[in-house]
């Protein structure tokens, strides 16, 4: 860290605890004064960044080219090229519906076949029906492109529940 006259200190293990006297204090509130700009000065490289990205995608006009004759127009080339791109990444990440594999503990015992074959139908069921999990990737890749960094909101609580079994239908003769 550096201090008011741009030197570097290091902080001593004593300051490590929360400070307890008023000098203690204003020894912080003076480190994080010189820190807080600092810390700003970095990031505001990377925002600068991510904010032209983003416009860009948006196909927000930021340099005007081609303002003469017939070529007054903007063509959204980031957004095509970050939407291509999350097309080919999911469809590598998930090739089809079913993008994980389910098998039972035993092959000779049907009974944990239908176990096995429920746990795939209910993950299936969880992961296209609840977390829809198509624009769910679709959204982190662009994230990813956009700003470097993929970030979600969403969570998925599955509470401790018995596996339904099913029981086998008897084909009926109309």
């Amino acid at each position: 860290m550096a201090d008011t006259n741009g030197t570097a200190t290091e902080i001593p293990a004593s300051r490590v605890v929360p400070p307890d006297s008023k000098a203690d204090r204003a020894d912080v509130q003076r480190w994080l004064e010189v820190l807080c700009p600092e810390v700003r000065n970095r990031r505001r490289p990377i925002e600068n960044t991510w904010l032209l990205n983003h416009g860009a995608w948006r196909a927000v006009k930021t340099r005007f080219f081609f303002t003469e004759g017939v070529s007054d127009h903007y063509i959204p080339a980031m957004r095509r090229a970050i939407e291509r791109f999350v097309t080919r990444a999911r469809q590598l990440v998930l090739p089809a519906p079913e993008f994980f594999e389910v098998y039972p503990g035993s092959d000779q015992d049907a009974q944990t076949n239908l176990e096995a074959e429920n746990a795939r139908a209910y993950l299936l069921h969880v992961l296209t029906k609840r977390v829809k999990i198509k624009p769910f990737v679709d959204q982190l890749f662009r994230c990813l492109q956009l700003y470097g960094r993929a970030i979600t909101k969403t969570t998925i609580e599955v509470i401790d529940q018995p596996v339904l079994r099913m029981r086998p239908t008897a084909t009926r003769a109309r």
